[in-house]
């Protein structure tokens, strides 16, 4: 009776002491041709809880771009060069419920993207959101020891650039 018990009480604590968390970034190209030119400005980091630095999304921003195969970032502006600037920013709230005998954590990464892209007809704003909830529960004081990663950050940032770029080329298209 003590085995089935010790045995039922290991089994609830590596079932509910995992946390259930999966962002992952994949992108492929949208064009056979580049179907629009930008040029890069300024890019702006809100405050937040953001660990990438300002050149670091600048990095992403450019493989996303170029990853897309449907625009072409020019240093010098040419007819219909769009000027782009970036927003992004990282919140991560945190929360627990404390129970007698366990406690449950969540940790909710929010990550925001605005691009303004203008040329010398119109501006046109896009904006991509991701977010991932993580939570771990620990028993006893056993479990609960997940977290945000940087490696979750890095893909919420790489995803809301490429839903607002993805946004932005629908449009084009759409012309």
């Amino acid at each position: 009776m003590k085995t089935r018990l010790f045995a039922f009480c290991v089994g609830a604590l590596i079932f509910f002491g995992c946390a259930q968390k999966e962002i992952v970034f994949t992108q492929e190209k949208l064009c056979q041709v580049p179907i629009g030119s930008i040029m890069l400005q300024n890019i702006i980091k809100k405050e937040g809880n953001a660990t990438i630095s300002q050149n670091e999304f600048k990095d992403y921003l450019i493989q996303i771009i170029n990853g897309t195969n449907c625009l072409e970032i020019v240093t010098e502006p040419k007819e219909d060069t769009y000027a782009l600037n970036a927003t992004y920013n990282l919140k991560i709230n945190n929360s627990v419920d404390e129970k007698i005998l366990s406690s449950e954590s969540t940790h909710i990464l929010n990550a925001q993207v605005t691009l303004s892209l203008s040329d010398n007809k119109q501006i046109r704003q896009e904006i991509g959101q991701s977010s991932i909830e993580v939570k771990d529960k620990e028993i006893l004081g056993i479990g609960g020891k997940d977290k945000i990663s940087r490696e979750d950050e890095i893909n919420a940032i790489k995803n809301s650039i490429l839903l607002a770029i993805k946004n932005f080329i629908s449009s084009l298209q759409a012309q």
